[in-house]
């Protein structure tokens, strides 16, 4: 889009303007259409996505189950038991015999009661909305033992406990996993639904995966949050997060191999914000996702170290390679041929064709001789094997002052190609420094503002 499309929009409107309303306001707005200005590219502003405040688990991804796999255990969040009056019963999380073993956790009720019945509810997040007339699937994983005998009765209810719908299984359930599922159609709305399980019967009974998803939705996504991203036509989508990517520790760093194939494969990890994230959105639907909303999909990468805001853990140098060997074999996950490994694994997803992954980024606001020691090992790597890709630097979280400073300087003389600068500053700042990228050197390294907030000093997300 060139700036004089805007001027043209500018003359149109001030036409109808009345020439005293001009002249009372002090201010004349002169526009020469036959002088445009600079081409702007549409690869200049997009979004950054990250799981943080439920962002995805809670939001675009359409799961309505809270903790469906109770990897979240201490607490069991989401989940809440009750026993009917005289029921003997008993109920834990176990790991002893797993759906997969990256799904080692599930929900074992051991019931002596035969005519009595425990109660499990979930209320999604904060409440489960349901809509008249559409469709939704309840599935689950069960598994009893030789001696349970019983029926379990899936309902939908209101926040008053009224029932919606209602479907049964039973009566008995065998030693190993068997996914049941049933459809509902939702015969009214309901903004604060609830789902419940009754368990009937004696014995021990197994669960795990319990799921609710609308069935209008796409690759897993929510229709309704999708078209709102559609209507901001980023021009590319940073992923998977910031803080995230890093973890509080590298055991709970961003991994983008545990994020694809069948979702109750997948290995949900607990995230610096504080609650397990499911991956039912993971690498590949942010591919997908980047692809249908026609933006560059820029990755984020560990960089073999921890957020250093919250005190890192450094990955030896010595051990470099599993984080440097998980970007190549993204790429080759992204870009390469059929015939590869990674890339037949992105054939048996159903997306034959490269999803042409252009940039990668190494880090998220990490900074000092730690990160400036590792960064040269993943970029040799990658232009040693993918030249064309382009790789982002990562700055500090400051965005002025000495560490600022010293990583432009490094980035300067180590001809990095993009940095990535974070700014979160109060609203005087960023009205102060509407011209900083003006003074900016275009002979040195590219900008992206991969991360900024306008906020007061001292709050939150204001």
């Amino acid at each position: 889009m060139k700036t004089a499309a805007i001027l043209y929009t500018f003359v149109l409107m001030m036409v109808l303007i009345p020439e005293t309303l001009v002249a009372n306001t002090g201010h004349v707005l002169t526009i020469d259409p036959s002088n445009p200005g600079p081409e702007i590219s549409p690869f200049l502003y997009g979004v950054f996505f990250e799981d943080i405040n439920h962002a995805v688990d809670g939001g675009l991804y359409a799961e309505l189950v809270r903790n469906r796999s109770f990897e979240h255990k201490d607490p069991l969040e989401g989940w809440f038991a009750v026993f009917e009056t005289g029921c003997q019963a008993t109920f834990s999380v176990d790991s002893d015999l797993p759906l997969n073993e990256n799904n080692p956790h599930y929900l074992t009720f051991d019931i002596e009661s035969e005519n009595r019945s425990v109660s499990l509810s979930n209320n999604g997040y904060d409440g489960i909305p349901l809509k008249e007339g559409k469709r939704y699937e309840f599935s689950a994983f069960i598994r009893g033992n030789s001696e349970y005998s019983g029926e379990i009765t899936v309902l939908l209810t209101d926040e008053k406990s009224n029932k919606i719908v209602e479907a049964s299984f039973g009566s008995a359930f065998g030693g190993e996993w068997e996914k049941y599922s049933v459809e509902f159609v939702i015969p009214e709305d309901c903004s604060n639904g609830r789902l419940l399980l009754i368990l009937r019967g004696a014995g021990e009974v197994c669960l795990d995966m319990i799921s609710l998803f609308p069935e209008e939705n796409w690759n897993g996504m929510r229709v309704d949050l999708l078209e709102m991203l559609e209507e901001l036509k980023p021009g590319f989508i940073r992923f998977p997060g910031g803080c995230l990517v890093e973890g509080d520790s590298l055991e709970n760093a961003y991994r983008w191999k545990d994020t694809i194939g069948p979702v109750e494969e997948r290995k949900a990890n607990y995230n610096l914000w504080g609650y397990h994230q499911s991956y039912g959105i993971g690498f590949f639907e942010y591919l997908l996702l980047s692809e249908r909303l026609d933006a560059e999909p820029i990755p984020i990468f560990n960089s073999g170290m921890s957020c250093q805001v919250r005190g890192a853990e450094y990955c030896p140098i010595d051990e470099m390679d599993q984080w440097i060997s998980n970007v190549l074999d993204f790429i080759e996950f992204a870009n390469g041929p059929k015939n590869s490994f990674w890339g037949s694994k992105r054939v048996e997803l159903g997306h034959p064709e490269p999803f042409n992954v252009k940039y990668i980024g190494i880090g998220n606001e990490n900074w000092g001789t730690e990160y400036h020691d590792r960064f040269p090992m993943f970029r040799d790597a990658v232009k040693a094997k993918y030249p064309e890709i382009i790789i982002v630097f990562s700055g500090p979280p400051s965005y002025e002052g000495a560490s600022f400073n010293r990583a432009w300087r490094w980035a300067r003389e180590n001809e990095v190609e993009i940095l990535d600068e974070h700014m979160y500053a109060v609203p005087e700042w960023m009205l102060r420094n509407t011209d900083r990228y003006d003074k900016y050197d275009r002979s040195g390294p590219k900008v992206m503002l991969g991360e900024y907030a306008a906020h007061a000093a001292g709050t939150r997300n204001t």
